[in-house]
């Protein structure tokens, strides 16, 4: 996710990319990555929504950021 500064006020430009792997579970998901070599094939979605917007599509909003648990340090990606 991207926010522009705002000073204060309310925040305007509001992005989020998401990249997307077709794994069921985080296992499937570390085995695979473990075994595929850079780049990683990704799918790339790109919105541009106000905040409220965005956070208004979810009933409940997690997010968890990894870089020690799975391999992704220093890999390169291709999104499609």
């Amino acid at each position: 996710m991207y926010s522009g500064e705002n000073h204060g006020g309310e925040v305007s430009d509001f992005y989020v990319s998401a990249f997307f792997i077709d794994r069921t579970d985080f296992e499937t998901a570390d085995a695979w990555l473990k075994a595929t070599p850079d780049p990683i094939p990704v799918r790339q979605v790109d919105l541009e929504l106000s905040a409220v917007e965005f956070f208004g599509l979810f009933k409940r909003f997690s997010v968890m950021l990894s870089w020690r648990d799975l391999p992704l340090r220093g890999r390169e990606y291709q999104s499609t």
